[in-house]
């Protein structure tokens, strides 16, 4: 046997006897750091460009067993938990043990209820309960109220008064359990980042949601769609929940029965759900709406809401699904999404590995916002002249990603995002990571895509031009009109080239720090222009826009188009192509046609064209239809 036995490799053991997705290799750790890791020195070894902890082989098996029965009894099956404790009882106060099993069975107390009064009561009380004195019982109480919830103690006090309806007893009866630990003083904390990584696991990746079928779920209950859809809009967005609660309606293409059915049994179509969310997006950005409670005051940002490219259909399918019931429903209430905070509510409509998370505390809305503006991580930036400074941006809806795209365990969740926060260091970031969050961000940039290709040259494959899509032919333009329209497109191309050249001029030292801030600018979307759905290459790199007099930025050559630009493209295209229609001015119809030729078909063809190179034929047609739909109406 070897003498000593890689951390890592006790971990994945202890985990397979758990066998919960609720745990996480933190728990492990701090189980194995409470206990003075067994009276042992771990050994620090340097392995692989990675640091590895040996633990002796002698105390393996020590550790493999003490772990597993904490931890299963923390994270395991609930109801083998109840049952271990109240053998514990039975041993220790058999009487006081036979009156809760039967007070539980009557009240049908949930499994975490259970535990959290057993717990309490093998640990802090030593007679049976009926025996002991009303003083005693005022301290009893007095410590519940420092180590549980209030909710949990109303239950414990219910027991009690419970309790002396069954025997007598030397305690009083209790008429009602005390306030929290602490007051609210807590509640004005974040939630810790453990719990964060938790809630993004259970809520967006696909082993969680295949476990609890949650499509189903949503599909068969009002409830569940919005509880769902009112946590996970947390997790990627910093919202009060009057500002989720009027959030624009999305766009259902059936009847919300039929809808339901399709989420229900998981054949909802991408294009359908895509245009559910992207419906809510575009209306954001036309309307503009205030936060409800900075309404009243001047130059107050709108209300922004971002969602990943990875996750839109998932939300899609979250959005229409509160839709339909909220079509079906008879309630006459304006908004179909309303907070559901507590966890009786989670308990019942989602499942018990979300409830217990805020069995301690019910949901608070401005604790998670607090999680979320704090879920940020600095990173060195550089100027030209190579002084640094510190920026902070956000970045929790990549874990939102991240948990989406990889049907994984949480303890690989939490090993794969460990390795992400460790991108993030003062060398820059990596090819794989930029290009994972400019994607997220619906770029579509030819010049984006020659500035990828000059820092990480052979690793980033440069798009190549392809056919032209049917819109050119919509227009109804001559040969030569059309030809023209081609080679304006082309000159797109070579454009992204000249920019690519002028940052080649940049000395060398300098060039690749300033490209990695410039990228990094994109992908965090604060590369910002005159166009809301568009970004610039010049405020990416630090630098002012040498275009001060214009007041629009498609069709210069230093935009960065995205997918949203489409939707402005679109509404631009139908608006000047009706104009042209109904000009029978020379000099207008001339004008209408340039801007056309020009500036606004360039524009989506490239942006056609960057998604037919990553995502193929099918992506476009499917982009086409879901613009075409979002923007029918204007």
């Amino acid at each position: 046997m070897d003498k000593y036995i890689d951390l890592n490799n006790i971990w994945e053991k202890v985990y397979t006897n758990v066998n919960s997705t609720g745990i996480s290799v933190d728990d492990f750790i701090t189980y194995i750091e409470d206990n003075n890791w067994f009276d042992i020195e771990p050994v620090i070894k340097h392995q692989d460009e990675h640091d590895i902890v040996l633990i002796p082989s002698e105390k393996v098996e020590e550790i493999i067993k003490n772990s597993t029965i904490f931890l299963k009894r923390k994270f395991g099956d609930k109801k083998e938990q109840v049952e271990e404790l109240l053998d514990m009882l039975n041993g220790k106060l058999p009487k006081t043990a036979g009156y809760f099993k039967k007070y539980s069975r009557e009240n049908h107390l949930k499994y975490q209820q259970r535990i959290h009064i057993l717990d309490f009561i093998i640990t802090y009380i030593n007679d049976e309960i009926y025996t002991i004195n009303s003083q005693n019982m005022e301290h009893i109480l007095m410590i519940f109220t420092n180590e549980k919830s209030k909710a949990t103690g109303c239950i414990f006090a219910d027991f009690l008064n419970w309790l002396t309806e069954q025997r007598i007893t030397k305690y009083k009866k209790i008429c009602i359990m005390r306030g929290s630990r602490d007051g609210l003083s807590h509640r004005k904390y974040a939630y810790g980042f453990d719990m964060y990584m938790r809630l993004f696991y259970l809520l967006f990746s696909e082993n969680s949601l295949e476990e609890n079928r949650l499509y189903e779920m949503i599909a068969d209950n009002e409830k569940s769609a919005v509880a769902l859809l009112f946590l996970s809009l947390h997790m990627i967005c910093a919202l009060r929940d009057e500002d989720i609660k009027c959030l624009p309606h999305p766009k259902l293409m059936d009847k919300p029965d039929k809808v339901l059915d399709s989420i229900r049994n998981n054949n909802i179509s991408d294009e359908d759900a895509l245009i559910s969310v992207e419906k809510i997006l575009r209306e954001i950005d036309m309307l503009q709406p205030k936060p409800n409670k900075t309404s009243r005051y001047n130059n107050i940002p709108y209300i922004k809401l971002f969602i990943p490219e990875s996750i839109k259909v998932h939300f899609g399918k979250l959005f229409s699904a509160a839709e339909a019931h909220f079509m079906k429903s008879e309630q006459k209430r304006a908004y179909y999404i309303y907070p559901v905070k507590s966890y009786e509510e989670f308990d019942e409509y989602l499942w018990e590995d979300i409830a217990e998370i805020f069995w301690e505390e019910d949901y608070s809305t401005r604790r998670m916002n607090k999680t979320y503006m704090q879920f940020i991580q600095n990173y060195v930036d550089y100027d030209l002249n190579n002084s640094a400074t510190i920026g902070e941006h956000p970045i929790g809806y990549m874990f939102a990603s991240f948990a989406r795209s990889h049907k994984v365990s949480y303890a690989e969740f939490s090993k794969m995002t460990a390795v992400y926060l460790q991108d993030q260091s003062v060398s820059g970031h990596s090819m794989e990571y930029i290009a994972r969050q400019l994607e997220e961000r619906g770029v579509c940039s030819f010049v984006v895509s020659e500035m990828l290709e000059m820092t990480y040259g052979a690793e980033y494959k440069k798009l190549t031009m392809s056919e032209q899509t049917k819109i050119i032919e919509e227009l109804g333009l001559n040969s030569y009109e059309i030809e023209n329209t081609i080679i304006t497109y082309e000159n797109s191309l070579n454009n992204a080239v000249k920019v690519a050249e002028e940052i080649m001029t940049i000395p060398e030292e300098k060039r690749k720090i300033l490209v990695n801030i410039a990228l990094s600018n994109i992908a965090l979307g604060t590369a910002v222009s005159k166009n809301k759905d568009v970004m610039c290459v010049m405020t990416a790199m630090g630098k002012d826009c040498p275009y001060k007099d214009r007041g629009n930025c498609i069709g210069c050559e230093y935009e960065i188009l995205t997918k949203s630009t489409m939707y402005t493209l679109s509404a631009e295209f139908n608006r000047n192509r009706k104009l042209l229609g109904k000009t029978e001015n020379p000099m207008l119809k001339q004008k209408y046609k340039t801007i056309l030729i020009k500036s606004i078909l360039p524009a989506m063809n490239e942006i056609f064209t960057w998604i037919k190179e990553k995502k193929g034929t099918d992506k476009v047609l499917e982009l086409e239809k879901v613009v075409r739909e979002v923007t029918k109406n204007g």
